[in-house]
């Protein structure tokens, strides 16, 4: 698998920028991407209404691939719960070079999973007259 420039360059810069701290939310590295012109693979980009969706971001940040590795599993059940097929690649390093390192990959899923919701200062909504507002 070879990388597919400018599309290469523009993934590790904003995969970068989120595992460092400089692009601090999904919905900042998507809108990094959509003005920077990155098209997902269904062909949305900057141009389009949308843009890159924050979905599309999301799997672009859990892919193992974009670090040079490989992991793949994958079972199916029929109607009664029976495994019909089973995949099972254990984690192992890819035959291509990965856009970032194994390091930074695992800071950007420590993030995800530590995801703690931004509190602001509400009180200066308060308003004593209307206070379920």
């Amino acid at each position: 698998m070879l990388p597919k420039e400018p599309e290469a360059s523009l993934l590790k810069e904003g995969l970068e920028a989120y595992a460092s701290g400089k692009i601090i939310s999904v919905r900042e590295l998507r809108d990094f991407w959509n003005k920077k012109g990155l098209r997902s693979q269904t062909g949305e980009s900057k141009g389009s209404a949308k843009g890159m969706s924050v979905s599309n971001v999301g799997r672009i940040l859990n892919q193992l691939v974009y670090a040079g590795y490989i992991a793949y599993q994958k079972t199916t059940k029929d109607a009664n719960g029976a495994m019909l097929w089973h995949w099972n690649v254990p984690f192992r390093k890819g035959k291509h070079e990965g856009l970032i390192s194994l390091e930074t990959y695992n800071i950007i899923q420590e993030k995800l999973n530590n995801k703690k919701p931004v509190m602001g200062n509400f009180s200066s909504l308060y308003d004593e007259h209307f206070p379920l507002k």
